[in-house]
């Protein structure tokens, strides 16, 4: 079976239309607030859906949304961004792509340095199983071959493969310490 990228986008862009990913971001919320004693101010929320060139550039550095986090000790406020990440099959792990497209060696979502979100958010459609992960964390830990015992797999688009890694989530966990798993409502 070919992957097709803009069907793929389509369709998470359609979930995102149609706010099936809130009740993943309340529960999110809860999961910060009692492990980290931080929260997101949604007053602040803001979505970058591609309609603007001001979302095309956020898109283009793994950009789907962002809020200001906010600490409960100090009330101190920072803007943070993250890249939603939806499976439509539940596996029971955490996919990361390490290469986008093959034959020019284009660094994938997981690695690419001009990157810039802070965090990944892995909605698993099926399970509502949330996985939250520190894109730096993830990042430095691919970098080091904290998984290098991971076979790197690949996943065929029209004229180029896309290469990706299938971490498990205690491994995940292991190696990205900051790492959030729990079902939402």
């Amino acid at each position: 079976m070919v992957h097709q990228f803009r069907k793929s986008l389509s369709r998470e862009q359609k979930l995102i239309q149609e706010k099936k990913h809130l009740p993943a971001l309340v529960s999110l919320n809860k999961q910060m607030k009692d492990r980290y004693g931080v929260y997101f101010d949604f007053n602040t929320y803001q979505e970058y859906t591609g309609n603007s060139s001001h979302d095309m550039l956020m898109q283009k550095r793994g950009i789907d949304a962002g809020c200001e986090m906010v600490c409960i000790k100090t009330n101190e406020r920072k803007f943070r961004t993250w890249d939603y990440k939806f499976r439509f099959k539940s596996y029971g792990d955490f996919l990361a792509e390490t290469v986008s497209v093959d034959h020019n060696n284009t660094p994938g979502w997981a690695i690419d340095p001009n990157k810039t979100n802070n965090f990944i958010i892995n909605i698993d459609m099926v399970t509502k199983q949330v996985v939250f992960v520190v894109r730096k964390e993830l990042r430095d830990a691919i970098i080091s071959n904290k998984f290098s015992d991971i076979r790197e797999q690949k996943s065929i688009n029209r004229g180029y493969n896309t290469k990706f890694i299938a971490i498990p989530l205690t491994t995940l966990q292991q190696h990205c310490q900051n790492t959030l798993i729990f079902t939402h409502e």
